[in-house]
């Protein structure tokens, strides 16, 4: 329970951040595959309405392992490089090639309730 309760209070509301242009997460499991020359990236895009809320459902499934070994979101601050009202959220994933993890990843958003398709690309 202790575990959790750490968890939960580490979370950093990227709404009401204005320091930094984005707030990334990493798996912690110390044994996740490592990215390849060819990993990926998975970007969801969401109404502002939703935006947030999804942000807390793939932060909490990329700690604990079960998307890929990274995730981040654009916080709060405006970013001159990205002026516009599109925010995606990214997922980081070991291998472009590995279509099986690509359809696990999926997967995993959609019972997380995300239903929006991802656009897949190499992460470079």
């Amino acid at each position: 329970m202790e575990f959790y309760e750490n968890l939960k209070n580490s979370y950093i509301d990227p709404s009401k951040d204005f320091k930094s242009y984005w707030i990334e997460t990493r798996n912690i499991d110390e044994n996740c595959k490592k990215p390849t020359e060819n990993a990926g990236k998975l970007l969801i895009y969401f109404s502002d309405d939703k935006y947030y809320k999804n942000w807390k459902k793939i932060w909490f499934a990329t700690v604990l392992g079960f998307l890929g070994y990274k995730s981040k979101v654009r916080t709060a601050k405006p970013n001159p490089k990205y002026p516009g009202k599109s925010k995606p959220i990214l997922i980081y994933f070991y291998d472009f090639n590995d279509k099986k993890n690509t359809k696990r990843i999926k997967r995993e958003l959609k019972s997380l309730g995300i239903k929006q398709k991802p656009r897949i690309k190499l992460n470079n």
